[in-house]
């Protein structure tokens, strides 16, 4: 009978010692989830903060692109108005000098 009563003993410590051991993996595997889980929710965040900048750098890169662009537009504009103002310049220096021809002409012919 003594043996039976210490082999229940002996399996009721058995089966305490197995719980407590689950129960520590149990906490020790929630300690990882929730470790886990944060390593997650950090790389959430940085990924969310690359793609605002990726966004913005985007953005930054259109913005420079229609300056340029702009820059460009201007760039043509002005060259045309110099050029007209030269073939103005050029008119106006061959009106002058037959101006001057002519005046020297009629002084010769006086």
């Amino acid at each position: 009978f003594n043996v039976e009563k210490n082999q229940e003993e002996v399996t009721k410590e058995t089966l305490n010692i197995q719980e407590e051991a689950r129960s520590v993996e149990i906490s020790d595997i929630k300690d990882t989830l929730i470790d886990i889980s944060d390593l997650i929710s950090d790389l959430n965040t940085k990924c969310d903060a690359r793609e605002e900048e990726e966004k913005n750098i985007k953005e930054s890169l259109l913005v420079q692109k229609a300056v340029s662009n702009k820059l460009c537009d201007t760039a043509k504009i002005m060259t045309s108005k110099i050029t007209n103002t030269a073939e103005k310049c050029e008119v106006i220096n061959s009106q002058q000098l037959k101006v001057e021809i002519d005046t020297q002409n009629a002084l010769q012919l006086n």
